[in-house]
């Protein structure tokens, strides 16, 4: 089989899901030196999805060098963004600074983006960290109307949840947590891509157990795993979630956790 034919039969198992597939037959090129930066950012997701954590980063990271050396600093500030959120769910912080600096510096002279909108929903995890609540909720408001203005329903969904959180950590839980059930709803809804759609379900869990709403919880749970639609919350590897074992049983009470700068712990899995 040509090496043309390889990359269209991954690319068509990758748009339907097929993860295992779409890696067997990406990885097969990567000795290749004709791969594109896209090509690459596809090879890093299907690795993610089929569980090859190392290989996803490396496909990213090439990912990242050959959309720099194609000169689309757009692509590559995507790609940027998505590296620093896999090191800060390892807990590589120092890594997880350096890709989110250099997706900052890589669209200080973009027009507004979709990228932006995403580099936005970045900034609502980096506040976070450091306490800034009032600040996430702005960042997060902005990736809303990026995500609007761009018609992209993933960023308007992450800023959804994530100004819903902002709003629950800073005390006004029955309007945050409508705007979490609203962003929640396009999840299980399969009105997002499969990593949106996980992501945003991972938040939403959090955020409930922040406080006590084990009811709330329990129904999005109900929702993620009886609806055949929901493709995006139901193919989500269980390395690449953290509250994947809830989705086989009851959700239950847990100890709170430490408390870092006013937010809890567990709520900053995907913030």
């Amino acid at each position: 089989m040509s090496d043309i034919q390889i990359r269209d039969d991954a690319r068509k198992a990758l748009e339907e899901h097929a993860w295992q597939d779409a890696y067997e037959g990406l990885v097969s090129l990567r000795d290749r030196e004709d791969l594109s930066g896209e090509d690459w950012q596809r090879l890093g997701e299907a690795a993610w999805w089929s569980a090859h954590p190392d290989e996803s980063l490396e496909a990213f990271e090439r990912a990242f060098a050959t959309y720099t050396s194609e000169g689309n600093p757009r692509r590559a500030a995507a790609v940027a963004i998505r590296l620093a959120h896999e090191h800060a769910d390892r807990m590589e912080l120092a890594l997880w600074n350096a890709w989110l600096k250099r997706a900052v510096r890589l669209l200080a002279d973009q027009p507004e983006c979709v990228e932006i909108g995403y580099l936005e929903t970045s900034l609502v995890r980096s506040s976070f960290d450091r306490g800034a609540v009032d600040e996430a909720s702005e960042h997060a408001r902005r990736a809303q109307e990026i995500g609007a203005r761009f018609d992209d329903p993933d960023l308007v969904a992450f800023g959804q949840v994530m100004q819903g959180a902002a709003m629950v950590f800073s005390g006004e839980v029955e309007r945050g947590l409508g705007l979490v059930d609203e962003g929640t709803l396009a999840a299980v809804g399969g009105e997002l891509t499969p990593y949106a759609a996980g992501s945003i379900y991972c938040i939403t869990i959090t955020v409930c157990r922040s406080v006590a709403d084990y009811r709330r919880a329990g129904e999005w749970t109900t929702a993620a795993a009886g609806a055949d639609r929901t493709d995006g919350v139901r193919k989500a590897p269980a390395s690449g979630c953290r509250i994947e074992r809830d989705r086989r049983g009851p959700i239950a009470p847990r100890r709170p956790g430490r408390r870092r700068g006013g937010v809890p712990c567990g709520a900053s899995a995907r913030l």
